[in-house]
């Protein structure tokens, strides 16, 4: 048969059971929350782009573009430019 030795003073104990599930809750909550919070914005287009317009021009024709312009219609609510 065994003896058990008790320890007396510095003994070290464990969390508790329902201080670690506590524990484990609350971290699961504090992902999601991250999820929601900082994924999803970047998945969600939150833009709109009505017309936009790209020209190339070769005045000179050696097939290299001597003047290119680029249109962009802002549609949203916001200024790109306050």
């Amino acid at each position: 048969m065994k003896h058990f030795k008790i320890l007396k003073g510095n003994s070290k104990k464990a969390v508790s059971p329902v201080i670690a599930t506590v524990l484990l809750i609350a971290l699961v909550v504090a992902a999601a929350a991250m999820v929601y919070f900082l994924v999803i914005p970047m998945l969600a287009p939150d833009h709109d782009v009505l017309g936009s317009e790209l020209k190339l021009q070769d005045q000179n024709k050696n097939f290299l573009y001597d003047q290119a312009s680029f249109l962009l219609v802002n549609s949203g609510t916001m200024e790109i430019f306050p």
